[in-house]
């Protein structure tokens, strides 16, 4: 899925592991806890990912970016493929097709579905507490700068 793919993007960067190299999850997760000493599990990396992930979404909404205005895809992807075995496909039927799927994403990341900043009780239950009030202070920003 997307987010396991994101997940495992930003597993291979916390690692310095290279992201060409086909490692299974289960292969790096015994390699870190190898290293480290202590026992990592694909669940405990893919966890870690996610708060990594999240803590760098609220600082740059805290910053600069504005989630639902930023959160887009190419023109390109708009326009059905004009040959090959995907011939007439494109990414998504229509506009409201990919909020939806936005929406959908930002849900299962447990961020807020239409403004896409991490929840406060997001980072509690990721283990970081200590980013609520980020989180809060993001999402006001990003209400803010939406004029909501």
């Amino acid at each position: 899925s997307m987010i396991e793919g994101r997940d495992e993007s930003y597993i291979t960067d916390m690692l310095g592991t290279c992201k060409f190299v086909p490692y299974k999850m289960e292969e790096l997760a015994r390699l870190y806890s190898l290293a480290t000493g202590e026992e990592w599990t694909v669940e405990k990396l893919r966890n870690v990912a996610q708060a990594v992930e999240s803590i760098a979404r609220i600082h740059d909404a805290l910053d600069w970016v504005t989630p639902p205005m930023d959160d887009t895809i190419p023109p390109r992807w708009w326009e059905p493929e004009p040959e090959g075995p995907a011939k007439g496909n494109k990414a998504f039927i229509d506009y409201n097709d990919f909020l939806e799927a936005r929406r959908e994403f930002y849900r299962l990341r447990g961020w807020h579905e239409e403004l896409g900043v991490p929840l406060p009780e997001t980072m509690e239950e990721l283990g970081y507490p200590e980013f609520k009030e980020d989180a809060e202070r993001a999402l006001e920003v990003v209400k803010k700068r939406m004029g909501a």
